[in-house]
């Protein structure tokens, strides 16, 4: 065991490269690529965004995640494939500029330790075994903390932000505003001000106005969107949580926990971390996609006081890490969908590009939901 734990040591300070490479290696292995199983719908939406093609009321909320339809109708992609093919290089950017700028701004031990926390966290992950909307609305998190000294800049942001998915990114810089001011209260570190925390939020407001004037200006009949979903799944939702409530909260940061723990060792100024992430906590319960919410909605606030903070990562050994790591490859990938936990879906990619290539294999004629009801 020490053995093993001194040579992933000398992995983690040796090359950047090399422990990217593997990462990205084993968090392929561990995960694989799927889409998320609306994705035909919202594709029906990038062929026209300026009218609504759902005739079902509780679709309607797909309508709310306009920008990344739009972007694919401003660039003429109107099959399914590359519909696909543009959210799943929306995820590989999102990693990319992540690992760019983390290397950029932090010294590199904490860098490789930024790394590895990053894709211990199931947000890392998320955005390519859902691919989707999501993808775009990490990336945009990524430019707005890249831009953090460009108020101008995090306002646009921001404001694609509330044009790409208003409520998550509404919660997400609520509760980034809510732990930076209590870190002010608790001398504790943060990456970002208060005023770039209330330029995103005004420019996620300013978003969501915007796209209520292009629905009122085109005249577009569309509902609500999650709040009519909401009020017919209400108690569904309730009970998933209810009965898998541990599993539940485990899976919205899995390993991270442990990250989060390590960061309660500074005490009373632990509490600009906890509190906000304790409020989206309480959001679980009322959502569908359990990890997929949380994970999203957290991951400015663990960008801030986790993944960039160098005060926090100069507290994490090499050993820590290399345990970080090792746990990380031995636990399976465990993410709850409408309460039941969910695997790889590597085998499925595997199955099912097979089935295409050579015709090998029985599969569904419907394959969205397949990997997580089989």
């Amino acid at each position: 065991m020490h053995f093993l734990l001194s040579r992933l040591e000398s992995l983690i300070l040796g090359s950047p490269t090399r422990l990217i490479t593997l990462l990205i290696f084993c968090a392929f292995i561990k995960i694989g690529i799927w889409y998320i199983p609306n994705l035909e719908l919202s594709q029906a939406l990038a062929r026209y965004p300026f009218a609504n093609p759902f005739t079902d009321p509780k679709a309607h909320y797909l309508f709310w995640n306009w920008l990344s339809p739009f972007i694919a109708y401003m660039l003429g992609l109107k099959t399914w494939l590359r519909f696909f093919l543009l959210h799943l290089s929306f995820a590989v950017f999102f990693i990319g500029l992540f690992l760019w700028h983390i290397y950029h701004y932090l010294p590199k031990a904490d860098a490789q330790k930024s790394a590895l926390l990053f894709f211990v966290l199931p947000v890392s992950g998320t955005a390519f075994f859902w691919v989707g909307p999501d993808a775009l609305t990490l990336l945009l998190w990524v430019f707005a903390f890249i831009s953090a000294k460009r108020i101008f800049l995090v306002l646009i942001v921001g404001w694609l932000l509330g044009m790409q998915h208003f409520e998550q990114s509404l919660c997400a810089a609520l509760a980034l505003l809510i732990g930076v001011t209590l870190s002010h209260s608790f001398k504790s570190a943060s990456v970002v001000s208060r005023r770039f925390c209330v330029a995103t939020l005004l420019g996620i407001i300013f978003g969501k106005i915007t796209l209520i004037a292009i629905v009122a200006s085109y005249e577009i009949t569309v509902n609500a969107g999650r709040t009519v979903w909401l009020e017919e799944h209400f108690w569904v939702v309730l009970s998933q949580f209810g009965f898998h409530f541990q599993l539940i909260v485990w899976s919205t940061l899995g390993l991270g926990w442990l990250a989060i723990l390590k960061y309660c060792d500074q005490g009373k100024s632990a509490l600009a971390l906890l509190i906000p992430l304790l409020g989206l906590i309480l959001l679980v319960p009322f959502v569908q996609d359990q990890t997929r919410v949380l994970a999203l909605v957290s991951f400015p606030l663990l960008f801030n006081f986790v993944l960039l903070n160098p005060r926090f990562l100069n507290t994490v050994s090499t050993t820590q890490a290399s345990l970080f790591f090792l746990l990380w490859l031995i636990l399976p990938w465990g993410w709850v969908f409408a309460g039941r936990t969910q695997g790889s879906v590597l085998s499925y990619d595997m199955v099912n590009l097979l089935h295409r290539l050579f015709g090998w294999f029985t599969v569904p004629e419907i394959r969205d939901y397949w990997p997580f009801y089989w």
